[in-house]
């Protein structure tokens, strides 16, 4: 809310909003919506003074100190900080890539979730679910199923 003085900040994102990690849990258990649990980057880019870019980066030009964006003009920096997310390797666990759902990337986590969701509820839908991992995340997961 304090921009420094002579300082450009500049936001590239492919989403325009993002889910809030922590509130996920909340999300899984009903107790938030899913809009609730996003934050809205426009908004957010808007309040700080901050220039927001919709676009993809598919690269730096480390000499000449560019972004590299997808179909549009390069963004100069000093310094950059990139999230690339994390993405786990299911294919190091044997079966997981054809039974199994990632939390992360957790922008489309949801969505992954509510699909096996439905599929518990036909006749042949899967019937033992196990969670893995021990963060928030990973641990809430087991809630639908245990109300269901």
């Amino acid at each position: 809310m304090h921009p420094e003085p002579r300082v450009r900040l500049t936001l590239v994102t492919t989403d325009l909003a993002t889910p809030y990690s922590g509130m996920l849990p909340g999300v899984i258990a009903g107790l938030y919506t899913p809009a609730e649990a996003h934050i809205d980057l426009a908004r957010l880019a808007a309040a700080t003074g901050t220039r927001l870019i919709h676009a993809t980066a598919c690269g730096l030009d480390r000499a000449a100190k560019r972004v590299l964006l997808v179909g549009r003009p390069p963004v100069a920096y000093d310094l950059v900080s990139i999230d690339v997310g994390i993405t786990p390797a299911l294919a190091a666990i044997a079966g997981a890539q054809m039974h199994a759902i990632a939390v992360k990337p957790i922008g489309s986590f949801l969505e992954k979730l509510d699909a096996l969701l439905e599929r518990c509820r036909l006749p042949d839908g899967p019937r033992h679910i196990a969670a893995i991992g021990a963060a928030p995340a990973g641990s809430s997961s087991f809630y639908p199923f245990a109300r269901a």
